[in-house]
């Protein structure tokens, strides 16, 4: 009998990080709950290697990971677990992506489908994608950056641009163009200096798993007001260690979806006011937070704008 194919997006690990500060009974937490459930069904529906939910229990209230561990009767690539994060990001990211490196001992085939898991073949996934609970992981938003990473070996990590990214010429220092693979729409890159709002964000961002595992991401991007912006630390210290940004190159894909299908935040209420608020604060320090890191690691990056055509 021949082996079935794997599924196109079997060699992805989609990963995920939440945390509700509301109970379970409240209107909120309910409201947060619905969209974690909604998160993980969209994303198991692409039959990934795994679907990955980190709970930070340090804040969480909502019961989310029994909730999870329920959902995972349902999808049974699906695995939930909890992390301490002390208030600091990237505890919760780097222990998605060594979970994602240990898949080929949880990922399992799904009982409505034939297609062979990584268990089968033996080898973890080779990417992992990054993505909020309010952003859509469908194949609309995550063939693009699939592509982009399996045309060009150089690409380290492609994320989708979002409400906030800068998208301005380049300075005339660094204008150029790089030839874009045909699967991400064959059009030339734009090089633009690493900043908050020209990096790719872990909202929806797809890595090579390997190659980020070198690092993980850096307890520097834990020191900022808010912590986060984790994504140009880590692209800056791989384009110094391992050769430049030919050698890692960080890539924005410009998506042009419409909005029905764009991977873009999906505020609801009641939680709009409270959570724009936090969303706009945090806006706001992106481009901050970003310059002091890289001014107290010494270290500039590069990152490729691309324009998707379709």
């Amino acid at each position: 009998m021949a082996t079935p194919p794997q599924p196109r997006f079997g060699n992805i690990a989609i990963a995920t990080r939440f945390y509700c500060g509301r109970d379970k009974g409240t209107e909120d937490g309910l409201a947060a709950l619905e969209r974690l459930a909604g998160f993980v069904g969209e994303a198991a529906a692409l039959q990934p290697a795994v679907v990955l939910v980190a709970i930070d229990v340090d804040r969480d209230r909502s019961g989310a990971l029994e909730f999870v561990r329920a959902l995972a009767t349902t999808h049974c690539q699906v695995r939930a677990f909890a992390v301490c994060s002390g208030g600091a990001v990237t505890p919760m990211l780097n222990r998605l992506l060594e979970e994602a490196g240990r898949c080929i001992d949880i990922a399992l085939p799904s009982p409505l489908t034939t297609a062979v898991s990584p268990r089968a073949t033996g080898h973890p996934p080779k990417y992992i994608l990054f993505a909020s609970v309010e952003v859509h992981t469908t194949e609309a938003t995550v063939a693009p950056l699939l592509a982009c990473l399996e045309d060009d070996p150089a690409v380290f990590c492609a994320g989708a641009a979002l409400t906030g990214h800068h998208a301005a010429p380049p300075e005339p220092q660094l204008a150029g163009a790089a030839c874009g693979g045909a699967a991400c729409g064959g059009a030339a890159d734009v090089m633009h200096n690493l900043t908050g709002t020209t990096s790719p964000w872990n909202t929806l961002a797809m890595w090579r798993r390997e190659m980020l595992a070198l690092t993980g991401f850096l307890a520097i991007s834990n020191q900022g007001s808010p912590p986060g912006m984790e994504e140009p630390a880590v692209i800056a210290v791989q384009q110094s260690l391992f050769g430049g940004p030919a050698r890692r190159k960080a890539l924005l894909l410009h998506l042009g979806l419409p909005d029905s299908e764009a991977a873009v935040p999906v505020w609801t209420a009641p939680q709009s006011v409270e959570r724009r608020a936090a969303y706009a604060r945090k806006m706001e320090s992106k481009d901050t937070r970003t310059r002091l890191q890289l001014e107290r690691l010494g270290l500039t990056g590069v990152v490729h704008h691309r324009w998707h055509q379709s």
